[in-house]
């Protein structure tokens, strides 16, 4: 649960400065190269979840996300209130994400491990 945890805190910070299809590009080829080599092997699609998710939770500057950026250029707020709100609101969803990759996915059928 750890390397899910790592990967998707990963891919939540690289999307907070690239594109989230990027964020998910760059690191999913290493997420499923992680799953082979972690001991007890990380089901592939648990990994897939993670990183995908976490990489479309970033609020904090323009370019995390399209629906953001496009708010951003109606002008009716500045670059100085985009952080300021949007930061602490990305950190409780990185957090709510980790509490359900912990607490539920294991009850909803997403395999930590493989069988």
């Amino acid at each position: 649960i750890m390397l899910l945890i790592l990967m998707a805190t990963l891919a939540f910070v690289l999307s907070s400065a690239i594109s989230n299809a990027a964020a998910v590009a760059t690191l999913l080829p290493v997420g499923f190269a992680l799953c082979e080599v972690a001991q007890p092997a990380v089901h592939p699609m648990a990994m897939t979840y993670a990183v995908a998710i976490a990489a479309g939770l970033a609020f904090a500057l323009p370019i995390s996300s399209p629906p953001h950026a496009i708010c951003f250029a109606s002008g009716y707020y500045g670059m100085g209130e985009v952080p300021k709100y949007g930061a602490p609101f990305s950190l409780v969803a990185l957090a709510v994400l980790i509490g359900l990759m912990v607490l539920y996915w294991p009850l909803a059928g997403v395999a930590v491990t493989l069988p």
